[in-house]
């Protein structure tokens, strides 16, 4: 937990309400549940969750609010050069 917001394999899937936690489903493992039955938290399970916390930054997902920062990953295919090839060195 991190600002009320679970994180698993730092991952965002979850956040903290008073009546305990609501996570994404799609991480639901059993590592995780009894790592929250250890913690005394009950869990929701429900679809959505992770894209919510991705898009909104930690703040409370139930509210929904702006994004606080975005980040793109550009991820070159393989018939692309690598970027170092382009400028003649190599490997």
């Amino acid at each position: 937990m991190k600002n009320r917001c679970l994180l698993y394999y730092g991952n965002p899937v979850g956040y903290r309400t008073e009546q305990g936690v609501v996570a994404d489903s799609m991480f639901r493992r059993e590592e995780l549940e009894d790592w929250l039955a250890r913690k005394g938290l009950a869990v929701r399970w429900e679809d959505g969750i992770y894209d919510r916390l991705s898009s909104g930054g930690y703040q409370k997902a139930a509210d929904n609010g702006p994004a606080l920062k975005s980040c793109r990953i550009w991820q070159l295919g393989p018939q692309l050069p690598p970027p170092c090839a382009s400028l003649g060195w190599t490997a």
